[in-house]
């Protein structure tokens, strides 16, 4: 409530204040005179002058950069780029590199992800020949069971031979040609 509000500080104007206040609160209290080291001071000239002055330059100087604001921006963002240039080359160049590196990184893995595909394709047509294998085995143990079975005879039907025809064990076992 009993302050004052200001744009900057002065230590000499707020002691000057200080002082007046003091002085008054003496004065209605006691109705006495106050002493020579509270009295108020007035702001000198020099204080008033002080401040127009600030407030003037200010101004100018706003205003001035307000005017050179168009001129100098196009100079200033040339010069930026001059002197980050080299700097701005450099970080091309790793970025390329990186770049590099991480294609060779992603042909490594697609290489490799290939190879599993093709072993894992490899893998499957090797246990279906396997698995085919077998059953063709377990066909020509089933054929060589019923040729077994029926060779107890002169006149049994061989699986080479064509359906109908009879061989003759006997010429066979001698070598003879049916």
């Amino acid at each position: 409530m009993n302050s004052t509000k200001r744009n900057g500080v002065d230590i000499q104007v707020a002691f000057t204040l200080a002082s007046r206040r003091l002085h008054a609160k003496h004065t209605i209290e006691t109705g006495a005179a106050v002493p020579e080291d509270v009295a108020p001071m007035q702001p000198g000239m020099r204080l008033i002058i002080r401040h127009y002055t600030k407030q003037t330059l200010r101004r100018i100087a706003h205003h001035s950069l307000r005017v050179a604001r168009p001129l100098t921006r196009p100079l200033l963002f040339r010069l930026r780029n001059y002197f980050t240039a080299a700097i701005r080359q450099e970080m091309l160049e790793e970025f390329s590199k990186l770049q590099k590196i991480q294609y060779q990184q992603h042909q490594q893995i697609v290489l490799e992800f290939q190879r599993l595909a093709n072993s894992a394709k490899i893998q499957t047509r090797l246990s279906q020949k396997i698995f085919s294998s077998q059953h063709s085995l377990e066909s020509l143990q089933q054929q060589l069971d019923r040729i077994e079975q029926k060779s107890l005879g002169n006149n049994i039907p061989v699986a080479d031979a064509p359906p109908g025809e009879r061989v003759d064990n006997t010429r066979l076992a001698r070598g003879e040609d049916a």
